[in-house]
């Protein structure tokens, strides 16, 4: 019987430092955009805001990909391992039987084989 307790522990686990790691992300590129707009020099200031706006998006882009190639993996991982179970399962259950020999072959004339021998 699989240990399901152990298996949620991990994957909220797992999720709580995915989550962290995005929050950290987020706010290094929170960090950039901060440091852009306060930034002395304003040479090109709305490309350089424009910039650090799309590094924060990029971050949350990327947090959100890896999310999503995560659960995909997972996912056919569970559906892999779910296909081997009903496969063991379908020959544990699978009794071999022979099949019953045909009617017209039970009166057929058998040929003496150990008279021809001698």
């Amino acid at each position: 019987m699989p240990d399901f307790v152990a298996a949620h522990a991990a994957a909220e686990a797992a999720n709580l430092a995915r989550r962290q790691r995005a929050h950290e992300l987020f706010l290094v590129a929170q960090a950039e955009l901060e440091a852009h707009r306060d930034s002395q020099f304003n040479i090109g200031g709305e490309t350089a805001r424009r910039a650090a706006e799309r590094a924060v998006f990029d971050a949350a882009t990327k947090v959100k990909e890896a999310e999503a190639e995560r659960v995909r993996n997972e996912q056919k991982r569970m559906q892999a391992e779910k296909e081997a179970a009903e496969i063991r399962e379908l020959r544990r259950r699978m009794v071999p039987k022979a099949n019953p020999m045909p009617e017209f072959y039970r009166h057929a004339p058998r040929t003496e084989t150990h008279d021809a021998e001698e």
